[in-house]
């Protein structure tokens, strides 16, 4: 890449990351009224100009720019388009609700937006965040500490009768409509998620000390709660393979420029380390990290691990980066 190009492509990181700050700020910025339609408009400037920032890097400058309209320089749905050719990925159909929402939302203000929207833009910045690492080498951590960048959501419900009776039937059919639009979006996509959505699951324990949050039994409480012996959909709480569970602690190890050592050695998180956290940590005999998936009858168990399971292991290795490993593999050698 020559040198004009090159600083191109800095000047056009440098306004994406600014973008994408203002974006947070401006959502979580409590006296702000119109969160969810301030953010979606500097969060698509930040993802076009980081697009056009690789495009430039890996195909020139001629690649910005339309081939009937040498002036004009191609829009982020067509960014989008040459470099995640999958028009079912979940990154591609988080990104078009968003565009679409950007479009729409100078013409049609209401207070509802952001209960429909907000877990896309969510998951539009936790996208940001991954690409920007895979596509420039750069860590959003430089920028913003990554605890920052969660999204105030507000939560709610859409009642239809509530929205037609509060606005003029154009505006509320509108509404209602780019809220199913959002909710049928959501669950598409292959392999993996095209919005954020949180969840709250409680699940009761015999020791106290495998809890994360103790509650009492109230005979006389006005609701109640039915109680679920098993999970149903297992795929959701225990989501990683023991291969995409090292690439998660790859990513995340990249993302806090956390180098990991083995005797002194630099090594890249890898299968066996996993093991030794499995062994050490008995992962398989607590459910908050494993799970066995295989079904009645299979000889050979199937273990599936949870985000939790994820978080442990990142939390190990940032803290003692040098000798956890090595401390681990000490710990199986004497069993």
């Amino acid at each position: 890449m020559d040198t004009g190009n090159e600083e191109i492509v800095e000047r056009l990181l440098e306004k994406s990351k600014e973008a994408f700050a203002l974006a947070l700020e401006l959502y979580n910025r409590p006296t702000l009224k119109y969160h969810a339609e301030s953010c979606s408009i500097f969060l698509c400037n930040a993802w076009e100009l980081m697009l056009k920032a690789y495009l430039i890097r890996e195909r020139g400058i001629d690649s910005i720019y339309y081939s009937d309209e040498p002036d004009k320089t191609i829009a982020l749905a067509d960014c989008l388009k040459k470099i995640f050719t999958n028009e079912k990925d979940p990154l591609r159909i988080n990104m078009a609700e968003i565009i679409r929402f950007r479009n729409v939302n100078t013409h049609f203000i209401t207070d509802e937006y952001e209960i429909f929207i907000g877990p896309f833009l969510q998951k539009s910045v936790m996208n940001y965040a991954d690409k920007l690492l895979e596509l420039h080498d750069e860590s959003v951590s430089d920028l913003i500490p990554e605890n920052h960048l969660t999204l105030a959501v507000r939560r709610g419900a859409i009642d239809p009768d509530v929205i037609r009776t509060k606005y003029e039937p154009h505006v509320a059919e509108k509404l209602l409509k780019m809220s199913q639009q959002a909710a049928d979006a959501a669950g598409t996509g292959e392999g993996g998620a095209a919005a954020a959505i949180y969840e709250t699951n409680l699940r009761i324990v015999k020791k106290a000390k495998d809890a994360d949050l103790n509650v009492y039994v109230d005979n006389d409480a006005d609701a109640g709660i039915a109680i679920v012996k098993d999970v149903r959909d297992a795929a959701s709480y225990y989501p990683f393979t023991v291969k995409n569970a090292v690439r998660e602690v790859q990513n995340r190890l990249k993302k806090s420029k956390t180098t990991i050592y083995y005797k002194g050695e630099k090594k890249t998180f890898n299968w066996w380390h996993f093991n030794l956290f499995n062994q050490v940590f008995q992962f398989r005999e607590d459910s908050k990290f494993a799970y066995d998936r295989s079904t009645a009858g299979e000889s050979n168990p199937s273990w599936t691990y949870s985000q939790r399971a994820i978080d442990f292991i990142v939390a190990n290795l940032e803290k003692e980066p040098e000798t956890c490993i090595d401390a681990l593999h000490a710990k199986t050698t004497k069993k």
